[in-house]
């Protein structure tokens, strides 16, 4: 029995392989049209994967944030207030911002034209997690010309400006201090900047206000000074740019009308929007290409299998039982379908490089989409292909699979 079922699959596999070198144009015709389907397919599914993955990866680097203001500069931000906000979640990172006023120690300030009596000799101190972000320096409204910045991790470094610093003969890794209240601190030189608009300031200026004296310090030296945990203003850095509105509503819940939200998430949504249209008309695509070679083989085998007939009644006649015929229609079909998804897969890295250059010169180029194959990609293109070939030979043949044998000869004899 397993013998015959053997000799049984030899014979409609042998027939499948005759089949196709006996008529070699109609097999090349089929052949390269395979060819071109799966090329469209394997482009179109490749864009899709790194469409959905270039979306995950703007999640993480667009930094979608929310900036919390306080009203009011006596009712301040505490820290129990911020470890509940962030105990809602979908929050990586945040940069808190308070002010303050200090007089220096072993230095003096920028003098102006005007005096305040009441605020005679006093700076102006900002404290910051990170000045790099969310600050006049990330506005490009200040630059450092010497040394670098307060960072995250820095604990008592300072930024001062260059005119405070030519006043004071001060230089990078010098010590200066200022005090309020009573406490005095002191904080290391790390950095020297400028203004781009400190030559622009009216002379009505006092001199408490003018650029020269803003001091920058690590939000760690400042709470020092202060010895409180308020923050004039807190930035949130989101982790899913999507739930940002849902992440407002909870903040707002806790700290009510004390602060003024705004956000920001402009680039995600630039970003979002240019993968979301390549994403769309991808899909488009896939759809329309499918449909079409779904159409277009099955119109192709049901000529083909009209002019087979008088091939299929001999074969039944023979005591052939349909499901071989099937089968060996399947297997020349899918003999020639392996070798397309060989050559579309060889000629795929050609077509994917050619299309992520068009779609970086239609689209922003920030989305950075590197198009390439992968095996997830060449399977779901097996996959499609050999449904849609399933089904092409199915409906072909359906009316000679419902028939009787009888009924097909007797159609062939007529």
């Amino acid at each position: 029995m397993i013998k015959g079922r053997k000799k049984n699959i030899m014979s409609f596999g042998n027939r499948a392989i005759k089949y196709i070198w006996r008529k070699k144009g109609k097999s090349f015709i089929l052949l390269f049209i395979f060819i071109i389907i799966n090329c469209m397919n394997i482009s179109m599914l490749s864009i899709l994967r790194v469409t959905e993955e270039a979306e995950l990866e703007i999640k993480k680097n667009t930094q979608a944030k929310i900036t919390l203001d306080v009203k009011e500069s006596d009712n301040l931000i505490t820290k129990t207030e911020l470890e509940n906000i962030l105990a809602i979640g979908n929050i990586t990172n945040v940069n808190r911002i308070c002010k303050d006023y200090a007089i220096p120690h072993n230095f003096k300030n920028y003098k102006g034209k005007i005096e305040d009596d009441n605020r005679d000799n006093m700076i102006t101190l900002y404290g910051y997690d990170d000045l790099s972000q969310d600050s006049r320096f990330s506005e490009l409204e200040m630059k450092i010309t010497s040394g670098d910045m307060v960072k995250p991790m820095s604990q008592d470094s300072v930024v001062i400006n260059h005119n405070l610093a030519e006043l004071n003969s001060l230089h990078i890794g010098d010590v200066i201090e200022f005090s309020k209240n009573d406490r005095t601190i002191s904080g290391k030189i790390c950095g020297i900047y400028k203004s781009s608009i400190e030559n622009k300031q009216g002379e009505n200026i006092t001199s408490f206000f003018r650029i020269e004296n803003m001091v920058f310090l690590s939000r760690t030296l400042m709470e020092q000074l202060v010895n409180e945990g308020n923050y004039n203003k807190v930035v949130l850095y989101v982790q899913d740019p999507e739930k940002l509105e849902n992440t407002v509503d909870k903040v707002k819940s806790l700290l009510g009308e004390k602060i003024e939200v705004s956000v920001s998430d402009t680039m995600y949504e630039k970003l979002k929007m240019n993968l979301d249209q390549i994403e769309k008309i991808t899909n488009v695509i896939l759809i329309l290409v499918v449909i079409i070679s779904l159409i277009v083989i099955t119109l192709i085998y049901g000529i083909w299998i009209r002019d087979r007939k008088k091939e299929i009644a001999i074969l039944l006649s023979l005591g052939k039982r349909k499901v071989s015929v099937f089968l060996q229609i399947c297997l020349e079909s899918f003999m020639l379908f392996g070798c397309s998804v060989i050559v579309a897969v060889l000629v795929g890295n050609i077509i994917t490089t050619w299309i992520e250059r068009a779609l970086l010169t239609w689209q922003d180029s920030r989305i950075g989409l590197n198009i390439n194959l992968n095996v997830y990609d060449i399977v779901k293109v097996i996959a499609i292909g050999s449904l849609v070939l399933i089904i092409s030979i199915s409906l072909s043949l359906v009316r000679i699979i419902m028939a009787k044998p009888r009924g097909v000869l007797t159609e062939m004899e007529g």
